[in-house]
């Protein structure tokens, strides 16, 4: 680990700690629920492969059944004897071979199965352990951030009262003043001061989009810089 690296971490909050460590954890959490998943995905194919290789096995059987038909049919109407044959005994085998191998395979499956119920219920805690350790890391951010809004509203507010100072001051009638006076009188009593709804929009809106972006790349890395 580089000097940077060791000075970047010993700068991290409680909150980014734990977000660092959730990280971590849900990576390997995550690998190992794709090393299960692949293990069961493996096992599929097997049980599907030695599947087919019994199905041919029974259809070799029944070729060798039907020819030693033909051939005592042949050998009893040339009234010969039976010469020796052990096409029925090897297929017979080969299947046999074939259904305890697929029995192996099903149950391996099976196991493979069971057990990845685990490794995919621990990845799902850690997911949610990362996304309430982002959320902690968020919140630590809120009251700076309140703090701000205040200021910036309480600022407004006076320049707001500024403006009815000087609207005090000008003639309502007077040529050319009446149209900003409507437009002043609409903004200060009839408008909020805020510039949008905030209802929903803050999943959309522009304002946000650097947040959003932030907060997706905190759940990736627990030293990403939060927007001012």
């Amino acid at each position: 680990m580089s000097k940077m690296n060791v000075k970047l971490a010993a700068q991290r909050s409680p909150e980014r700690e734990e977000l660092a460590a959730a990280i971590a954890a849900n990576l390997e959490a995550q690998r190992s629920a794709e090393a299960a998943r692949a293990a069961v995905a493996l096992a599929k194919k097997i049980v599907a492969d030695v599947m087919e290789k019994r199905e041919a096995a029974r259809g070799a059987l029944a070729a060798a059944k039907e020819s030693h038909s033909a051939r005592i049919a042949v050998a009893a109407s040339a009234g010969e004897a039976l010469s020796p044959d052990s096409a029925i005994r090897e297929a017979r085998a080969r299947e046999l071979e074939a259904a305890d191998e697929l029995e192996s395979a099903r149950s391996a499956l099976a196991t493979l199965e069971a057990a990845l119920e685990d490794p995919e219920a621990t990845h799902r805690r850690a997911q949610t352990r990362v996304s309430k350790a982002t959320e902690a890391v968020v919140f630590s951010q809120v009251d700076a951030k309140f703090a701000e809004i205040r200021e910036a509203q309480n600022a407004l507010g006076e320049k707001r009262l500024v403006l009815e100072f000087m609207m005090h001051y000008l003639d309502h009638f007077a040529d050319g003043r009446r149209e900003m006076r409507s437009k002043i009188d609409s903004f200060m009593f009839n408008i909020s001061p805020f510039p949008v709804n905030g209802f929903g929009q803050w999943k959309t809106h522009p304002a946000t989009q650097a947040w959003r972006e932030a907060v997706d790349a905190l759940m990736r890395d627990a030293d990403t810089e939060l927007p001012k």
